[in-house]
């Protein structure tokens, strides 16, 4: 298993000029763009239909079912894809992201609706090396949030060395 140290520096590349620019603390929510907020109005507009669409979603992606199965949401914005994992029977779920509002939206949202199932929610980045401190995962999901990270590689192999056998 790779280890990642605590504090991840990258450099980023300015799209301008095509320089290198200084090192950035990718576990430092101020370096990534804040997306929490839009997802806490959009969680105000989750209607059970919506839920449904996810479910759906999730299930083409996973099989039919999540029964027993460990399931990580990194990156998990509104906490619908964990409400979704939840509903197809997911054993336990853990649901990561770096930026505060979304943590606050997804345990309201999973506070709300996945009364009594087992779940938590972190506020942590990917490259935490906390993270691997879980133990591993059936299913890691992350839908449209690696490439966000600031690298994108790096996310991908973190990523991939929580997931089981």
């Amino acid at each position: 298993m790779t280890e990642y140290p605590c504090i991840i520096r990258d450099r980023k590349v300015s799209a301008d000029t095509g320089t290198m620019s200084k090192s950035v603390d990718l576990l430092d929510q101020k370096s990534h763009f804040a997306f929490g907020e839009n997802w806490a109005s959009y969680a105000k507009l989750l209607t059970d239909d919506r839920v449904e669409e996810a479910i759906s979603s999730l299930r083409r992606l996973v099989g039919d079912d999540l029964k027993g199965k460990r399931f990580l949401d990194i990156g998990c914005g509104s906490g619908l894809h964990s409400l979704a994992a939840l509903r197809l029977g997911a054993g336990e779920v853990v649901a990561l992201d770096i930026d505060p509002d979304s943590v606050a939206t997804t345990r309201e949202l999973l506070r709300v609706k996945a009364i009594g199932q087992p779940w938590s929610v972190m506020e942590s980045s990917i490259f935490d090396p906390l993270i691997g401190s879980m133990g591993r995962f059936d299913v890691v999901y992350s839908w449209g949030v690696l490439h966000h990270t600031g690298a994108v590689h790096r996310a991908l192999r973190a990523a991939a060395a929580l997931v089981g056998p």
